[in-house]
């Protein structure tokens, strides 16, 4: 949309210079950066949040105090550095754009290296995030602690939200890597008055744009009401089987008188 409304505005200020009203490769670099940047770290947040899934599966009993600031600084300066190197050469030539949604004179290796890390990691977070959630479908429940199985039912909830945002991003990203794929190597075989608005069809934002806020609202929605279910029930069925009061009902069976033998005569 901003993209669009400087374009509109060029167009009304330099409406007798056409040459103004493009766009050059150096003017697009730092919308193409920060829009590099924000693909990255949408990657990483989700990496981030599967790694996050993977330990508190180890280990559901025991949770590092800063674990997730730790996570959340390491997503962020490992985002950037990708994106860094991403966008290391800047614009290599003086072309012409239209539009900057896709910047035509980055190096070519550098995108189609970007592009490949995209698919990658989001097939490992879809792949790692299944596997998480088949584990728990088999797994019994083997402690009577009712904090740890708590937590375990809340691993379990939040793998799933994780994998269905998995599921869409990778299926928004595999559209995105193939499309831009068939556009660099079909590229000059497309008019270039049609070039860019085949671009703004393919472009991964419109497909983040609609999958990732849809796909959070409704696996927020779902945990919330899936936990209330799930704890009342763990609440109603279990509140006498946590060690403590199993301990207590032991010591009172311990304590307790015999009761008087009566003698039949």
């Amino acid at each position: 949309m901003g993209d669009k409304s400087w374009s509109l505005y060029r167009s009304m200020v330099h409406s007798t210079d056409l040459s103004h009203i493009t766009f050059t490769g150096y003017e697009c670099f730092a919308v193409t950066w920060t829009v590099g940047a924000a693909k990255m770290l949408m990657i990483f947040i989700q990496g981030a949040l599967t790694i996050e899934r993977i330990y508190t599966m180890v280990a559901s009993s025991k949770h590092f105090q800063y674990q997730g600031y730790i996570l959340n600084v390491l997503t962020v300066i490992f985002a950037f550095m990708m994106n860094t190197y991403s966008y290391s050469e800047g614009p290599t030539t003086t072309y012409k754009l239209q539009s900057c949604f896709m910047q035509r004179d980055i190096p070519l290796d550098r995108v189609l290296y970007a592009l490949g890390f995209y698919f990658v990691l989001s097939l490992f977070c879809l792949i790692a995030n299944i596997l998480i959630i088949s584990s728990f479908r088999r797994a019994k429940p083997k402690s009577f602690n009712l904090k740890v199985r708590f937590n375990i039912q809340e691993v379990k909830n939040s793998s799933l939200a994780v994998s269905i945002i998995s599921a869409a991003q990778f299926v928004a990203m595999f559209i995105y890597v193939c499309s831009s794929y068939v556009l660099i190597f079909a590229r000059f075989g497309i008019s270039v008055e049609y070039f860019h608005n085949i671009i703004l069809c393919v472009y991964t934002i419109p497909y983040a744009g609609l999958f990732l806020p849809v796909s959070v609202i409704l696996c927020v929605q779902w945990i919330s009401n899936h936990r209330k279910i799930k704890i009342f029930q763990m609440t109603n069925v279990n509140k006498k089987e946590t060690m403590d009061a199993r301990m207590a009902q032991l010591r009172n069976s311990w304590d307790a008188q015999a009761p008087p033998i009566k003698l039949d005569f």
